[in-house]
């Protein structure tokens, strides 16, 4: 019998079901569905979600930095930047140092929904680990960034940029 994580040339080329990549994109679906659904009730795609959280981190992208950040083609992002822009969310403002960029930036709707958005991506968190305890949450927060960072330091398309708390942004500065 296959043990986890043995390869799929070692089962007559059956991929293990148990091992470590099936899992990830077990859990993996499973997590961007209930993220799907929750950013919906917010009335935001999880893309949006991303392109919020990116924009908030990072006031002043440009939507081809945004577009590398988190790994969504350029053309996608305009897209959603247009439906953020259309629900007051995000703007477009002309870059002084070159006016054939566009920077983005929260509007005050857009911060103030940031709240929500902190929000529901916590209960999203807790949700999911809500069977582990914090120094198995610690764990699995290491071994998943040690499998999104590939050896040259790069991170995996896709991959998260640094985001800011509700703390972090302080109601003042919107």
């Amino acid at each position: 019998m296959a043990t986890v994580g043995e390869d799929a040339d070692a089962q007559g080329g059956v991929p293990d079901p148990t091992g470590a990549g099936a899992l990830l994109v077990q859990v993996g679906a499973y997590a961007a569905g209930l993220f799907a659904e929750r950013a919906a009730a917010l009335g935001l795609s999880a893309p949006q979600v991303k392109i919020l959280r990116a924009v908030d981190a990072a006031p002043g992208l440009s939507q081809q930095a945004l577009a590398d950040l988190l790994g969504i083609l350029p053309s996608r992002v305009v897209g959603h930047v247009d439906d953020l822009e259309a629900k007051g969310l995000v703007e477009r403002r002309r870059n002084p140092e070159d006016r054939r960029l566009h920077e983005l930036h929260l509007t005050v709707a857009g911060a103030a929904r940031m709240d929500d958005v902190d929000r529901m991506v916590a209960d999203h968190e807790s949700a999911l680990c809500s069977s582990l305890s914090s120094e198995e949450r610690r764990v699995l927060a290491g071994l998943l960034t040690a499998i999104a960072i590939r050896p040259s330091g790069e991170q995996a398309s896709g991959g998260r940029g640094t985001t800011r708390t509700a703390a972090d942004r302080g109601h003042a500065t919107r």
